[in-house]
C-alpha cells in the first residue's frame, strides 16, 4: 500500500528474486481519500491510496521490487 497526491492511475508492482530480473508483474487498485478520511486533519489532504497484493511469496526468500504506475515507471 502507498499513497499519492498526484493523479489517479492503475498501480503495479514488479518483483522477483533478483534485482535485475523483476519478472512478476501485478496490477492493483486505487481509491480516493480526503481530509475527512484522515481524522479531520487540516490542510490539503486529498489524494489516492493504492493497494497491490503479492501472492505465493515463499518464506525465507529475499525479493526485489519496483512499484508505481505504468505511465511513469
Amino acid at each position: 500500500m502507498w499513497a499519492s497526491t498526484g493523479k489517479e492511475y492503475t498501480p503495479f508492482v514488479r518483483y522477483g528474486n533478483k534485482s535485475d530480473e523483476l519478472n512478476i508483474f501485478v496490477n492493483g487498485t486505487g481509491e480516493t481519500y480526503d481530509e475527512d478520511d484522515m481524522c479531520g486533519a487540516e490542510g490539503e489532504m486529498d489524494g489516492y491510496s493504492y493497494y497491490v497484493l503479492l501472492e505465493n511469496l515463499q518464506p525465507n526468500t529475499e525479493y526485489y521490487y519496483k512499484f508505481g504506475n505504468p505511465d511513469e515507471g
